[in-house]
């Protein structure tokens, strides 16, 4: 996965998020979208902390929208085990890590991210649902 930045003819950057394919992840970039009166560099920064997330869930063979429009949601072995290590590693690549874990505020950020698009998630879901459809009442919100 990458961020790459779009400049438009009219001026504005906006990157967005490109899986391993080099196809955009359309939710992801859905929520940057919405954020774009934040600076290009938050914008990039929150792509980034979001790839960790995509990448968490292709590891672990976890389609997020299913998860979350099935009203399944996610156990607490998968985000305490899995989703929280994962944001909590470095994950840069190609040079060597002396550590494994990174400083509380990017771990703090990443974390805040992750919130925020999960709450995007959910009012995409809860949005797209008839008004007399009541599985809304059983998604955790």
């Amino acid at each position: 996965m990458k961020v790459v930045v779009v400049d438009h003819p009219s001026g504005d950057q906006l990157p967005i998020l490109l899986d391993d394919e080099g196809l955009p992840i359309t939710l992801a970039n859905e929520f940057v979208l919405a954020r774009r009166a934040n600076g290009r560099n938050t914008l990039v920064r929150n792509l980034r902390e979001l790839s960790f997330l995509y990448q968490w869930s292709n590891r672990e063979r976890i389609d997020l929208w299913e998860r979350i429009s099935s009203g399944k949601g996610f156990t607490e072995a998968e985000l305490r085990g899995g989703l929280l290590e994962c944001l909590r590693r470095d994950q840069s690549k190609g040079r060597k890590v002396k550590k494994l874990s990174i400083t509380p505020n990017t771990f703090n950020q990443r974390l805040t991210t992750v919130c925020q698009f999960f709450s995007f998630f959910y009012d995409v879901y809860l949005g797209s649902m008839p008004l007399d459809d009541m599985r809304s009442d059983r998604i955790p919100v």
